[in-house]
């Protein structure tokens, strides 16, 4: 089985272009994606001036760059392009003021709009299923998807938001199986706290083994229907500070997983 472990670099985005580097290739990791946002060391308004920087700086440390999150502009397109990445993660807001339908609607042809950009630059779109005010359950995913250039737009499936929306990983990811550009590896639950005298839930996103969603049976159905794809690691933990040893711990265990998962496929 042919696989690739990116690793999201939104935390480490006070470092420097060659300090990101550096510690990619620390964490152990030689490809990622890249969040092409404010702020950023390549962002919407220095790309003009620093992507050469970065593309060269990536070069020399041997980085390549698998995707792109970021928001659907042709900035967005023409940094992926240069960077040579895949795609471009995006997640569609919906507000709870808008009619659900009406809203999916006008996203898929905005999303359609964007097709001859895809091909100008050779980039794909993958859209996140994401809790709260977004598309947020997997059959929501898909019913957007259904309405969307199949050639140009798939799927960025997320472990962690799945599991909060409380789905079985096997049947949610067999509703977008022919559609996945990429596999979101991250883990979070509900946690409870008591404000002002009411309930409240809010994720809380955690190590691997801790989540709603089972890596393991994500990774075993994946590799028996021969995905042979793109993990992101996103290295989001409530555990701020120890981010980097959270990121090494669950890189070992999906590495763990999915060589033993590959092997009881063959047996």
């Amino acid at each position: 089985m042919n696989h690739k472990i990116t690793l999201f670099t939104k935390y480490w985005k006070n470092c420097s272009i060659n300090e990101l580097c550096d510690k990619i290739k620390e964490l152990g990791f030689d490809s990622i994606e890249y969040p092409f946002r404010a702020g950023f060391q390549v962002n919407p308004d220095n790309y003009m001036e620093k992507t050469e920087e970065f593309v060269c700086a990536l070069k020399n440390h041997g980085i390549t760059v698998d995707s792109v999150a970021c928001e659907l502009s042709e900035a967005s397109f023409y940094f992926a392009g240069a960077v040579g990445a895949r795609c471009l993660r995006i997640m569609l807001p919906i507000s709870i003021d808008e009619d659900y339908m009406t809203a999916v609607k006008a996203w898929t042809d905005k999303i359609n709009s964007f097709v001859p950009l895809c091909k100008k630059y050779n980039v794909k779109i993958a859209v996140q299923n994401h809790c709260g005010k977004y598309i947020y359950t997997t059959m929501e995913l898909r019913n957007l998807l259904d309405g969307c250039d199949k050639d140009w737009v798939g799927a960025s499936w997320d472990c962690a938001h799945s599991g909060l929306a409380g789905e079985m990983p096997e049947h949610a990811i067999s509703l977008v199986m022919d559609r996945i550009l990429m596999i979101n590896m991250v883990a979070a639950y509900y946690k409870r706290e008591d404000l002002s005298g009411k309930a409240f839930y809010f994720p809380c996103f955690t190590t691997a083994r801790y989540g709603n969603c089972d890596w393991r049976r994500v990774v075993r159905y994946l590799l028996h229907h021969d995905f042979e794809g793109v993990y992101c690691m996103h290295a989001e933990y409530a555990d701020i500070e120890n981010t980097e040893t959270n990121t090494i711990l669950d890189r070992n265990y999906l590495d763990t997983v999915l060589e033993e998962e590959g092997y009881y496929k063959l047996l």
